[in-house]
């Protein structure tokens, strides 16, 4: 958070680069070039009411889902850990979950009477709860201890 902060309250001087006086100069601007030209807060406010609670908990339920799903899915599958499957997958995820976030803050944000939220966020949530289901089929009985 006091990353976060620290960009919040930071003026950015967006200056050309053949406008800078020493070349420490131009490396800075064309480094900066990748940066952001604002940073936007998100303020998820989880104690604000009941329903909000419910909607920022159920937001961190769904990525622990997912999370767990990693392990369960190598686990289940037998999936060897240096498999380039697994790496696809969480590269994957990083990309969905970039967009979800940002939909599914907007949604919580907007103030409009009819508000829905977007197609990552319905894709995240359906790939997630195929995942889930796969993890229950072939999971079935593997953690149980039967003793007889």
């Amino acid at each position: 958070m006091h990353t976060v902060r620290y960009f919040d309250g930071k003026t950015y001087k967006w200056v050309g680069i053949s406008r800078q006086p020493n070349i420490i100069g131009k490396v800075k601007r064309t480094l900066e070039q990748f940066t952001p030209a604002q940073w936007d807060k998100d303020e998820w406010h989880p104690l604000l009411g009941p329903w909000r609670f419910i909607q920022v908990v159920s937001l961190c339920i769904v990525f622990l889902t997912v999370e767990l799903n990693t392990f369960f899915l190598k686990f289940y599958l037998w999936i060897p850990p240096r498999n380039p499957i697994i790496v696809y997958r969480l590269i994957l995820w990083w990309l969905i979950a970039i967009p979800t976030i940002c939909e599914y803050n907007s949604y919580l944000q907007d103030r409009k009477p009819a508000k829905k939220v977007g197609a990552f966020c319905w894709l995240s949530l359906a790939i997630c709860i195929v995942e889930l289901l796969i993890c229950i089929k072939f999971g079935h009985g593997m953690l149980l201890c039967n003793y007889y």
